[in-house]
């Protein structure tokens, strides 16, 4: 079994770390380029409403209490979406921005345009 993880870039990898990559891209999705508070004992937030108070308190001891800015991280997104499977016209239409913006970010990336591998396809060599 090969590991499909992709590694997510240095300014969203604490966030990545703690919430896990689909919880993570959520976020991002969702509170991307805002500014939230993290508490180390949250009540209620934005970001609680999302992950849940136990991981909006992780996250607060993670990267420490105050105000912080949500990180886009849009071509790690764009590649994680690609990963799992949605079409560049939907990772577009997701992340506000032209499917030509998509297709150089996924070509830009490691590895370039990442998919899964079809296991109906044949070897052919």
């Amino acid at each position: 079994m090969t590991d499909d993880r992709i590694p997510p870039p240095a300014h969203a990898a604490p966030w990545v770390n703690v919430l896990g990559e689909a919880l993570a891209v959520e976020v991002f999705l969702s509170l991307g380029g805002s500014m939230i508070d993290l508490a180390y004992a949250p009540r209620t937030s934005a970001l609680s409403e999302i992950v849940g108070i136990d991981q909006a308190a992780a996250l607060g001891h993670a990267l420490g209490a105050g105000k912080i800015k949500v990180p886009l991280a849009k071509p790690w997104v764009s590649q994680v979406l690609y990963r799992d499977g949605l079409a560049q016209q939907e990772i577009a239409r997701r992340l506000h921005v032209d499917v030509a913006t998509v297709a150089r970010q996924l070509k830009a990336t490691p590895g370039g345009r990442r998919r899964r591998l079809d296991t109906r396809q044949i070897e052919l060599f």
